[in-house]
């Protein structure tokens, strides 16, 4: 039998790794898969990761995290080639919940055609509950390394009622649907409704990796996201255009502060709306499908 490479095929199997691990692991080079590159030929065999930063990780003496640096990434003794990075895109069924619901909380009378524009009465949110203290020794997921989500969700709880000038800010740092398993499959009205009534929607990274689907779903929302340092920030996102990121506690209350001031709502409406639109046209499931098998989008409404 001929193999897809004495055949002329262009057979392409892709592996992508979505554990949650820094990159840079040791190949799996077992289970058959030098006889399944063999068979269908170097550079049709490719493996992906979601992550790409190495040695991120907590600093007590900070109380903050050290953001590591970009893996090196060489090609791989298994596969022959670099590996490619597929970072998380926006869920359909969460784009889709929001196009069923943000008419509902547009203003009286207005005609837009954008989550962005919906009405937002709560200033901030970050979705998870800060466990101050320390952890007892059966901790799970929920605050498994989640020093910096603890720290982020303190500064809006700390935040939360405080004068901005003449009115008082609305923060708030809890979830609003089921995690794990559930919050990953399944959608939440209740959550897709807080991501279109919160002008601010701020995503804080576990301690030792970069990377997770509340990124993307906040863009979905139309909101302004806030992020702690990325150094894999997905291709096209700018800081300060898309987004914007903190690198510390008082660098993320100073930028609070100026994007949730009345003066300056046509810059953060003007940063929402530029990350929502570079989400749909870029950030999609099917955006990297298609750049993970043909090496380009095609499906964008500005494709390369």
């Amino acid at each position: 039998a001929k193999t897809k490479k004495e055949a002329g095929g262009a057979l392409r199997v892709v592996f992508i790794d979505f554990y949650d691990h820094t990159a840079g692991q040791p190949p799996d080079c077992g289970n058959g898969m030098p006889e399944l590159i063999d068979f269908l030929g170097k550079g049709n065999v490719r493996k992906v990761l979601t992550k790409i930063v190495t040695d991120r990780v907590w600093s007590e003496p900070l109380q903050w995290t050290v953001p590591g640096t970009i893996w090196e990434n060489e090609d791989d003794q298994c596969y022959g080639y670099p590996t490619l990075r597929c970072p998380y895109s926006a869920r359909t069924d969460i784009l889709e919940k929001v196009q069923e619901m943000y008419t509902s909380f547009l203003p009286e009378g207005s005609s837009s055609s954008s989550p962005v524009d919906t009405d937002r009465p709560y200033d901030a949110w970050h979705h998870w509950e800060a466990h101050r203290g320390l952890y007892d020794a059966d901790h799970n997921i929920r605050r498994f390394y989640a020093n910096l989500r603890n720290e982020v969700s303190t500064v809006l709880e700390d935040l939360n009622q405080t004068l901005l000038g003449d009115r008082t800010l609305f923060t708030v740092a809890a979830p609003c649907s089921d995690g794990g398993f559930e919050g990953r499959t399944k959608v939440s009205d209740n959550y897709v409704e807080s991501l279109i009534r919160t002008k601010i929607v701020v995503v804080a990274q576990r301690d030792l990796w970069e990377d997770h689907y509340r990124l993307m779903e906040a863009f979905a929302g139309g909101a302004m996201v806030m992020s702690d340092l990325m150094l894999s920030l997905p291709e096209d996102l700018i800081d300060g255009e898309h987004i914007v990121m903190f690198r510390n506690r008082t660098q993320m209350v100073a930028q609070l502060k100026y994007y949730l001031h009345p003066d300056n709502e046509e810059q953060r409406l003007a940063i929402a709306r530029k990350g929502y639109n570079a989400v749909l046209e870029r950030h999609r499931s099917f955006h990297r499908m298609e750049y993970l098998f043909f090496g380009k989008i095609y499906s964008s409404r500005n494709p390369e």
